[in-house]
């Protein structure tokens, strides 16, 4: 039986955010996950990486996701930090496709250009993998805090978008 494909999850809110884990819970029953997003927030890094004394400090995480443990890596620095590190430190095979966000708040306009979101979408574009970025309107302070925000129709979406692209 062929080994499931690896889907990197990614973000730049951080490995706890909620978001990140609507996300992984809606592409969970594509294959196996591999969650590995900046250990601290990173909105607007755009593509940057970052160079100061904890920059590529790796911490492991366990993230519950659709009701299991799910190893989760938190990267000192951004979102494009994480990303690369997924891809030549903690996957143990080829990454099949990246999954980023659901980002706290719209990722339009000018926005685009500076989203850590959208970067680790690009980064993992340029690395040759597949990837889709996703964004959920929500008020600034949301993502601050991880406010309440309904994941429901984020979570149904994603994997229908996922299912469709198979």
């Amino acid at each position: 039986m062929p080994e499931p494909p690896l889907i990197l999850v990614t973000n730049d809110d951080g490995v706890h955010s909620p978001g990140l884990h609507a996300a992984a819970e809606a592409v969970a029953g594509l294959g196996d996950l591999l969650l590995v997003a900046p250990a601290t927030q990173q909105t607007a890094m755009s593509r940057a990486f970052v160079t100061d004394g904890e920059a590529g400090v790796i911490k492991r995480a366990v993230v519950h996701i659709a009701g299991r443990a799910v190893p989760g890596y938190a990267v000192s620095g951004s979102p494009v930090m994480a990303v690369t590190h997924a891809v030549l430190e903690l996957a143990d095979r080829p990454i099949a496709l990246c999954v980023s966000g659901i980002n706290y708040g719209e990722n339009i306009g000018g926005a685009i250009g500076v989203s850590g979101t959208v970067g680790a979408a690009f980064e993992a574009d340029a690395l040759g993998i597949p990837a889709i970025a996703a964004a959920i309107t929500a008020q600034v302070s949301e993502w601050r805090t991880f406010g309440t925000v309904d994941w429901t129709a984020a979570r149904r979406h994603r994997l229908r978008s996922c299912r469709n692209r198979r």
